[in-house]
């Protein structure tokens, strides 16, 4: 370990798997209109954002999207039912964290994720056995990029910002990071990150 850098943090949506709600909403085949408005008022929605923060059951999110759109209240129910299915696996994630706790990084987590799909997707997830810490928005109900959700992450896992790296595909969660003087990168790809890592001196 060559590096100042002792601390990797990894989101988890679009980083360590892949998120695709698009693809998922297509899969059911609906008529452009509905296809939309369900994307407006379940994906889109700061209902969905607020439901990562998990202060409210399932149930109560569910019903508050069907209530912006009563017309699809069926196809909406179903969507949301189903709705672990926009989480993938990628085919590099445990390998990364095990590569970088090999070299002596801690690992650790910071993600947006509701308690229903962090339920439903926890199998997808084999990475987690092998990092130091997480810190689930559903857990701790706040959610990025509001400057608490960090600070927790900081100050339960004792971390010192300036010896840790944050990788989250949303810029403004990066730079909500770098706001509590944690250094971040925008993930975009795998070979991208690991590339901006090396560029820290973590390999």
């Amino acid at each position: 370990m060559d590096s100042d850098m002792e601390n990797i943090i990894f989101d988890v949506g679009q980083v360590l798997v892949k998120y695709d709600w698009e693809t998922y909403l297509d899969s059911f085949g609906f008529p452009k209109e509905e296809r939309d408005k369900i994307a407006e008022v379940v994906f889109q929605s700061n209902t969905w954002n607020e439901r990562d923060r998990s202060s409210e059951t399932e149930q109560y999110y569910v019903d508050q999207m069907v209530k912006a759109a009563p017309e699809y209240e069926k196809d909406i129910r179903e969507v949301m039912r189903r709705s672990d299915e926009t989480i993938e696996k990628t085919d590099y994630a445990e390998t990364w964290v095990r590569y970088l706790k090999d070299k002596g990084y801690h690992v650790y987590i910071l993600s947006n994720y509701a308690t229903d799909t962090l339920e439903r997707t926890e199998d997808k997830l084999t990475f987690l056995k092998y990092v130091d810490g997480a810190v689930f928005s559903c857990q701790v109900k706040q959610i990025k990029p509001e400057p608490e959700i960090y600070k927790t992450l900081l100050g339960r896992c004792h971390l010192d910002p300036e010896k840790s790296v944050f990788l989250d595909d949303r810029a403004e969660n990066c730079e909500a990071a770098r706001k509590q003087g944690i250094h971040a990168i925008q993930f975009k790809s795998f070979k991208q990150a690991a590339a901006e890592l090396e560029k820290l001196g973590v390999n």
